[in-house]
């Protein structure tokens, strides 16, 4: 037996206040009493368990009709206003309990961004006011956070906010908001410092940053920025930093922070050094190279020599992933050359050489440094044909292998991968193979490859569907790159996926009054876990909903709406947690049955639906509600209305025949009424119902009312009777007790 206590109902109060009502009007007719209008339709009536008041006339207009949700008209979002937190606020929705807000980003290109798609979006909070502050995006600080020039991704994104009014109870949501964007105070980007083009200032400039007022400059002669003074605060990009003749030389490492309209200072911005130079420096090296693509494991940079005696070299470099200039090695005197191997793959450095006389005396004077202006006189970007731009010989980018199954059931392996940094039409590639992985033997893979239309390679590997892969470029002459990571073969996708909805006594439903499905699928071969994917639509938007599984079954208790149609996909993964989908990925569409309660408050709301639409029923005189009407489901079907005096009393028939008002998220109906729900009382207002509602569609069952009493036309006490049914009708909760009123 389900018994729970449920507050008032709002249909059968609505129903008998309204047969109090007649029965009352049957008295003025029978002469049995004589009294005003006032006296009948004024008097307060308990409808529930005594503590609860309400008058007559408020049931008479119906004011628990179904509350049909908008969508927010507005949203507000904070844009530079904080370095952590983005606040947003919207219009209230008449009607709604609460409100979630669901979150997206893009990333900011030139100042602009492109709006997220609509599966990209994530339940963020559900709040019952209409604020909210989102405090959760968490900063990705990369490396070391106490060192200068870090910088985080999270600054360089639009956030997208969309909100959507929800009813308690049903949990069923309005439309959604237009989507507000913001972003963070974001920190200073591409800093730099002069080097010795001058020798009485050193020049800072930045980019500017959206949503700044000013900036703040602040130098240090520490390579770590730390000891930092305040240099100046200035509002806009640019600062010249003036330097005593004592002080020529000396390097200087300068940050920046913005600062928006109310004070907040952001995140520091990368360090720049920078000096002015000092007398009798020697000119700065010109004709620097860096080699591309020449050796597997380094970078050599060469440049002309300077005029003097002992003149020795600093070399200092910034890639692709910093902006920061690093010194990497030095020269001694006569070198023209340095090699430099703390380099990675697949990465651009840009190297600067410096002179130096007079090296570890006391007369040390430093040139500028190696001019980044070409023969044009143009400034050079960071390229790949700047002559000081260099980059190891690497292997491909981007290895992925993925076992296949073709539809006679044998299996392979696909193996696609990207050209490695510079590679051109000359470059070959090796495949290696090796069945136990990173600690096991390699062997070289004879297998061909072909470019695809993107610039890629793909390779077939029919002998092998599971196993280990790794690769290297190869240069003409001979020359081979490092080997890439190694990569393990996604294992064979789940292709048979199943599901079992879970109900009955000893299955508990979530708060949403939704039995939760569980989900199953068969063994991998190879496989060592898998993941639950679940999707509200069929084509896109799936999003795991679990962690890494080694059992073969999942249990969802996390429905939330009823009325949606759940797609499940179950994705195989490897030894690293990495799998891929294929073509033949399985695929599962469910939703969970109903408690007892839950299905009579998704009944209630058809059937409060229907009562709207009556127009005897909603009549501001209520003798005007007597009488006969028929209105159509907005789907299928009908409801007849009869409410008549009867002798001393009065009765209320209402019979629904294949009535329908709303669809699952795919299409079909929710729940199609057929059956009656027929209100009896005599003079005093006492009285019962009758009638029992089968219920077919996506949920199935039976309501039954003949366990409610009406007492002095008010709700008296008792129960429905609820029948829970699977898909194919055999019950699952037979007579499932849901009361209105308190025991």
């Amino acid at each position: 037996m389900f018994n729970k206590k449920c507050g008032r109902n709002r249909e059968s109060e609505w129903r008998k206040a309204f047969l109090g009502v007649v029965s009352s009007v049957c008295l003025l007719f029978s002469g049995i009493l004589c009294v005003s209008c006032a006296d009948i339709f004024q008097p307060k009536l308990d409808i529930d368990s005594g503590s609860s008041k309400a008058m007559l006339k408020d049931f008479i207009t119906n004011p628990n009709a179904p509350v049909v949700l908008t969508a927010p008209a507005q949203i507000w979002v904070d844009k530079a206003v904080s370095t952590s937190k983005i606040s947003i606020s919207w219009s209230k929705v008449y009607g709604a309990d609460y409100y979630r807000i669901y979150r997206s980003f893009a990333p900011i290109v030139s100042g602009k961004s492109t709006p997220p798609a609509e599966d990209t979006y994530e339940l963020l909070a559900s709040v019952y006011g209409t604020t909210y502050t989102d405090d959760k995006i968490i900063l990705d600080t990369g490396n070391d956070p106490d060192k200068k020039g870090y910088m985080y991704t999270e600054f360089f994104r639009h956030y997208y906010y969309k909100v959507v009014g929800v009813l308690a109870g049903t949990e069923e949501e309005g439309p959604m908001s237009s989507a507000g964007n913001g972003y963070l105070l974001a920190p200073v980007t591409s800093i730099k410092a002069s080097t010795g083009t001058s020798s009485e200032t050193i020049t800072v400039s930045w980019d500017a940053v959206v949503g700044a007022a000013r900036y703040k400059v602040y130098r240090s002669t520490e390579e770590d920025g730390t000891g930092a003074s305040t240099l100046a605060s200035v509002t806009r990009p640019g600062f010249i930093d003036n330097i005593a003749p004592a002080n020529q030389g000396i390097e200087y490492y300068y940050y920046v922070r913005s600062v928006n309209n109310s004070n907040q200072e952001s995140v520091d911005s990368p360090l720049a050094m920078g000096f002015a130079l000092k007398e009798g420096a020697a000119p700065a090296p010109k004709e620097v190279t860096a080699s591309k693509n020449a050796f597997g494991d380094k970078i050599r940079v060469e440049w002309e020599a300077v005029p003097g005696n002992g003149v020795t070299y600093a070399v200092y470099r910034n890639s692709t992933s910093s902006s920061q200039l690093v010194q990497v090695n030095s020269a001694s005197p006569g070198d023209t050359f340095v090699e430099d191997s703390s380099v990675n793959p697949n990465e651009q450095y840009v190297y600067y050489v410096q002179s130096i006389t007079g090296g570890g005396t006391e007369d040390e004077v430093k040139s500028s440094f190696s001019s980044d202006v070409l023969s044009s006189g143009e400034v050079a970007e960071l390229s790949l044909e700047v002559p000081h731009t260099g980059y190891l010989l690497s292997p491909p980018r981007n290895p992925l292998a993925v076992a296949v199954m073709e539809s006679d059931g044998s299996a392979y392996t696909k193996i696609t991968f990207d050209p490695p940094l510079g590679g051109d039409d000359s470059f070959t590639y090796e495949m290696e193979y090796s069945v136990s992985g990173e600690e096991g033997s390699f062997d070289a893979l004879s297998i061909s490859y072909t470019q695809t239309d993107n610039g890629g390679f793909e390779a077939i590997d029919t002998a092998n569907s599971t196993g280990f892969y790794r690769f290297r470029s190869k240069k003409a002459g001979n020359t081979l790159s490092g080997y890439s990571e190694i990569i393990e073969t996604s294992p064979l996708p789940v292709t048979r996926v199943s599901y079992r909805k879970l109900g009955g006594a000893n299955v508990t439903p979530n708060a949403n009054e939704i039995y939760p499905v569980e989900i199953s699928w068969e063994t991998v071969t190879g496989a060592k876990g898998y993941m639950v994917y679940r999707s509200t639509e069929k084509d896109k938007g799936f999003k795991p909903i679990s962690g890494k599984v080694s059992e073969l079954s999942f249990t969802d208790a996390s429905l939330t709406v009823v009325g949606t149609v759940y797609y499940y996909k179950v994705l195989s993964l490897n030894s690293k947690d990495v799998g891929a989908f294929a073509e033949q990925s399985g695929m599962v569409s469910c939703y969970g049955w109903l408690s007892p309660r839950g299905f009579f408050r998704t009944m209630e709301k058809t059937t409060l639906s229907s009562q709207k639409k009556l127009t005897l029923m909603n009549k501001a005189n209520n003798m005007d509600k007597l009488g006969k009407e028929s209105i159509n489901g907005k789907i299928s079907g009908s409801l007849s209305y009869n409410a008549s005096v009867a002798g001393l009393g009065a009765e209320i028939f209402m019979h629904y025949t294949n009535y329908c008002d709303f669809l699952s998220t795919t299409g079909n109906p929710q729940m199609i009424l057929d059956g009656d729900t027929n209100t009896v009382s005599n003079m005093s207002a006492n009285g019962t119902m009758n009638g029992t509602v089968t219920v077919t569609g996506m949920y199935r069952g039976t309501v039954n009312y003949g366990n409610i009493k009406i007492v002095s036309g008010a709700a008296g006490g008792g129960h429905y009777s609820v029948t829970v049914q699977d898909d194919d009708g055999k019950n699952v909760i037979v007579s499932g007790d849901v009361t209105y009123k308190g025991e």
